[in-house]
């Protein structure tokens, strides 16, 4: 595999890792306006929860 090959792959790895990290942030800014609603505030912090453990992992951490 030649750099520029690697430098591609790696820049797509990279895009798609930052629109996931920024799908998840949306979301969690959507559950907190529904914990302050009146979301179900048991199966709404579990999916919180959820979403703070994946970006963890994707850190990680």
């Amino acid at each position: 595999m030649d750099r520029q090959s690697f430098d591609d792959g790696m820049a797509r790895l990279r895009g798609l890792f930052i629109r996931k990290l920024c799908d998840r942030h949306d979301r969690l800014e959507l559950l907190a306006q529904a914990l302050a609603g009146h979301a179900d505030p048991v199966a709404t912090t579990a999916e919180i929860e959820g979403i703070l453990h994946k970006i963890a992992g994707s850190a990680g951490s």
